[in-house]
């Protein structure tokens, strides 16, 4: 029964191997399930125009958007923490911060776009940017929807005041394990204690200045997990308003205790993310996709342009991209070549 559950909702077992569905869109559905209802209840959903949240799940049911719905900001690819399926820690890119011109030109660009959601994430951990504060206020002036995404290992009361006071609207804490063991071994180099107390403290914080800001605990599962879920996300439970399941996909062929995504190298996935995303790393470059660094071999993947010689609407609205959402609405495989076989499908 367990089995026929998790096949259901993307995750599977092929002759030992614990596989996910990658390009199942109602397994994610129904995994955002709780966020998605909290964010109504909240009243926070609605910070981002209608037609760009039925977009981002569906965007081949309406005409290409103006702009993208979201845009993925990349601060630094440094990271305090090396977690052990995480590919920072190959260091395939070169390491930096990103200056003051290329941050102003973010700005500038997210603000004549009208961008709907700013998501900062990327290959590293936010909080390390010397100017993380400052960056964070900026950008939280120039959008409708503000999601940050941390390890929380950095989260002191200097760093939460300012991230409420931006404000953030959704704070994604992504963790390990449900006891110190489990936790560090995941996650070398952090420290379970300290993130308890900084999730505590965000949760008082939160409190005192009555902030709206959904804390959301990402809760990483490996395929040995599956049968403890449930203790996993309940040990998380209290430390934040939404606890969700972030099932760890091995896409990069390293192995080990991950999930294999499905896929066939003859296959063009139908994938979403040309019609709703653009990525902007650390450095300015904007590539097609954060997955096209796996389908190229290259770890830049196949780059769009530098919003420090172009603007996001004109490497969005560009030939190349172009090209490949028309590839993909219209299922032209000749138009969208590096997709075969990629494992991804969003």
């Amino acid at each position: 029964m367990m089995k026929d559950i998790f096949s259901a909702f993307g995750v599977e077992s092929r002759t030992g191997v614990s596989t996910f569905k990658t390009d199942s869109r109602f397994a994610r559905l129904w995994y955002l399930r709780n966020l998605l209802l909290k964010l109504i209840s909240t009243k926070s959903l609605y910070k981002r125009p209608l037609i760009d949240l039925i977009r981002t799940p569906f965007p081949f049911i309406l005409p290409d958007a103006p702009r993208p719905s979201t845009v993925v900001v990349e601060f630094t690819n440094h990271c305090n923490l090396r977690c052990s399926y995480c590919t920072s820690q190959l260091e395939e890119r070169p390491r930096g911060f990103m200056n003051d011109a290329t941050f102003s030109n973010l700005v500038c660009q997210v603000k004549t776009m009208k961008v709907g959601k700013v998501s900062i994430v990327g290959n590293g951990e936010p909080t390390l940017h010397p100017k993380f504060t400052v960056f964070v206020r900026e950008l939280a002036e120039a959008k409708n929807f503000l999601s940050l995404t941390t390890n929380g290992q950095l989260l002191d009361s200097k760093c939460i005041h300012n991230i409420l006071e931006a404000p953030v609207d959704m704070i994604n804490v992504s963790v390990d394990g449900k006891d110190k063991e489990g936790y560090e071994q995941s996650r070398i180099g952090g420290n379970l204690e300290k993130l308890i107390r900084n999730l505590t403290e965000l949760k008082e914080m939160k409190r005192e200045s009555r902030s709206p800001a959904l804390t959301v605990i990402r809760v990483a599962i490996r395929p040995s997990q599956c049968k403890m879920e449930q203790p996993l996300l309940d040990f998380w439970r209290p430390f934040g308003d939404v606890v969700s399941k972030q099932y760890i996909v091995d896409f990069t062929g390293a192995g080990g205790d991950t999930f294999k995504p499905l896929g066939r190298e003859d296959v063009y996935p139908r994938c979403t993310l040309p019609s709703k995303q653009l990525d902007v790393r650390w450095n300015g470059d904007v590539p097609l996709c954060s997955y096209s660094q796996w389908q190229t071999g290259q770890p830049g993947g196949l780059l769009l342009g530098n919003i420090r010689t172009s603007s996001l609407l004109e490497l969005r609205d560009g030939h190349l991209m172009m090209t490949y959402r028309a590839g993909h609405r219209r299922r032209e495989t000749e138009l969208m070549p590096l997709c075969k076989g990629c494992r991804y499908g969003s």
